[in-house]
């Protein structure tokens, strides 16, 4: 069988087309399944193995070693394969990192609740900087670039009860 093996569990193939972020940096584990089916093993000293199937995303978090496994459309989970980039309610900090792996840039939250903010946006073959331009444009976030760093900063978004 073909196995990926991730610091956090591995993944093992099952006849399918699939795509897994799994950043070492990062906390999460993502994986979803476009067609065919995966099993995702869960690390531990009792593993635990979920299978993925078409249309269906799964998200571990190394810290807390939480699983969550939900229904996606697996199309616009692989848009970025076009030069799209699609956010859907996805939080400051998630838009964050998908930008830093895509463009090799580094952002830096100057507040740490702007990170938990969700923002919507589609974008095509856009630089960064337009993405953050037009993101910024909701009035969430102000940012800075310096070389290949941003500065994320602002007082944070308003919850709603």
């Amino acid at each position: 069988p073909f196995i990926i093996e991730l610091s956090a569990g591995s993944i093992q193939v099952l006849g399918t087309s699939f795509n897994v972020k799994a950043y070492e940096e990062g906390d999460r584990v993502e994986t979803f399944v476009r067609s065919g089916k995966v099993a995702f093993h869960k690390p531990g000293d009792r593993p635990e193995v979920t299978f993925i199937e078409p249309n269906q995303k799964l998200f571990y978090s190394k810290n807390d070693q939480t699983l969550i496994k939900e229904e996606t459309d697996a199309d616009r989970s692989l848009a970025w394969m076009q030069g799209n980039l699609i956010f859907q309610e996805t939080s400051l900090l998630e838009i964050a990192e998908e930008l830093e792996h895509y463009f090799d840039i580094d952002i830096i939250f100057e507040n740490p609740a702007l990170q938990a903010c969700t923002l919507t946006g589609t974008f095509k073959n856009n630089a960064y900087q337009d993405i953050l331009k037009k993101l910024s444009m909701t009035n969430t976030f102000q940012y800075q670039e310096v070389g290949k760093r941003i500065v994320i900063s602002g007082e944070g978004c308003q919850q709603m009860n």
